[in-house]
């Protein structure tokens, strides 16, 4: 097996968070995989392959599961998250408004 294909399969602690996060907010709203699979239009197993990290979820099925489970995107990321390096101030704007 050559290096790229090995690289491609390998997962980052982001997979995992993102992972552990869906599962997270399935057991906060109280839905089953089952539930949450129907409405996206999967299966209970690829559901399941997203929590374990076992698969990467795309950007497009990670939107269409915020908007299900009715949270920002961001907030899978957990940890990972860095959208407030884009709505804090930076010092220099702090600065313009003394």
């Amino acid at each position: 097996m050559n290096n790229t294909n090995q690289s491609a399969r390998r997962r980052f602690d982001a997979d995992f968070t993102v992972g552990a996060r869906i599962r997270q907010m399935r057991n906060l709203l109280g839905r089953s995989q089952m539930d949450v699979a129907r409405a996206l239009g999967l299966t209970f197993q690829q559901l399941q392959k997203y929590e374990k990290a076992q698969n990467r979820i795309s950007a497009g099925r990670l939107h269409q599961l915020a908007v299900e489970y009715s949270c920002p995107v961001a907030w899978f990321f957990g940890d990972y998250d860095n959208c407030l390096l884009y709505t804090s101030p930076s010092p220099r704007d702090t600065e313009r408004s003394r």
